[in-house]
């Protein structure tokens, strides 16, 4: 099985420019780390050997990952291009899944696409990636172990961000513009116009919100870099701390379909709370434009806190499966 490939001195070099610059995605890579924390402290001691073992083996350029921060690497290697990895460009639609927020959406579940080094559905992509690791079988799209496990502790935290299983899709589609606001992407937040451009990086960091009544802004935890987190690193541990006091009371058991039962439930939620408590009128075609009150950013950080904890609890019993 090949291995991920060392990038050359020169271009590694510049890496890491390019990650700070990086956009949201889901849960931002903090919030991926956290997962993966809470996943790593649940594990059985054989499973953890192996997300050891296997994180040490990917490499981005000259870093090389541990068991929490490899969370982050679907995300760092998706914006690049493959002159810069070899994973360059891979993996964008394995993110998430576009079910519609109203009906007459296409029916992914069902008829999703097929998989392909960039598209695809996150619950198939999760699939595949199991399938990997327990056939022991490399694909041509996930072409090892190692690769698989990453890409496992990443989705499974991205299956949990309520905008990454809904979209809104236009009916009858405009003219001009898109055909959907691509899970809320599209969607302007104009009173956090500097800290939070649009709807789905508003929920990307909204676990680390914090409203300050002098300002009246939100403010979050600053970023880390990811590559100085070890699983014992203080901040990591302090914000693990905070998120566990959201424990869920959801299952953590591995029944039936469960990455399907998992994405229709995230949906839910998206539904409910991510859209539910807008102005239709404002997120719809043409306008795409809301106000976050502080109700809203308040239910948001509630909601997504508890969707980070409840995310690295069934990380936890997808790997003591694959590594009992």
């Amino acid at each position: 099985m090949r291995t991920h490939m060392k990038i050359p001195t020169p271009i590694a070099s510049l890496l890491f420019l390019v990650l700070l610059a990086l956009p949201a995605d889901a849960f931002d890579t903090p919030g991926h780390i956290i997962v993966a924390k809470i996943a790593y402290d649940y594990l059985n001691p054989h499973a953890r050997a192996k997300v050891d073992s296997l994180s040490a083996k990917m490499h981005l350029g000259t870093h090389t990952y541990n068991a929490v921060n490899i969370a982050g690497w679907a995300d760092q290697v998706k914006h690049l291009k493959s002159n810069q990895d070899p994973f360059g460009g891979h993996f964008g639609d394995w993110h998430f899944i576009d079910l519609g927020l109203k009906p007459g959406g296409p029916d992914l579940i069902g008829h999703p696409p097929q998989l392909t080094e960039k598209k695809g559905t996150i619950i198939e992509g999760l699939k595949l990636c199991e399938a990997v690791i327990v056939d022991q079988k490399s694909s041509p799209l996930v072409p090892s172990e190692e690769v698989a496990l990453a890409l496992i502790i990443h989705l499974v935290g991205d299956i949990h961000q309520p905008l990454h299983c809904i979209t809104n899709y236009f009916d009858p589609k405009p003219d001009k513009g898109p055909g959907n606001d691509i899970g809320g992407n599209d969607v302007k937040v104009t009173n956090f116009t500097d800290k939070y451009p649009e709807l789905h990086q508003f929920w990307d960091e909204g676990y680390k919100m914090t409203f300050d009544p002098e300002t009246k802004t939100l403010e979050a935890e600053p970023d880390w870099d990811p590559f100085s987190i070890t699983p014992t690193s203080p901040a990591l541990v302090d914000m693990e701390a905070e998120v566990l006091k959201a424990k869920p009371t959801l299952s953590v058991t591995l029944e039936g379909d469960y990455y399907k039962t998992w994405a229709l439930e995230t949906y839910e939620l998206g539904k409910t709370m991510g859209y539910g408590g807008l102005d239709p009128k404002d997120y719809d075609f043409p306008k795409l434009s809301v106000t976050i009150d502080r109700t809203y950013e308040e239910n948001v950080k509630q909601v997504t806190q508890r969707q980070i904890c409840l995310a690295g609890l069934r990380l936890a019993a997808v790997l003591d499966k694959l590594y009992p």
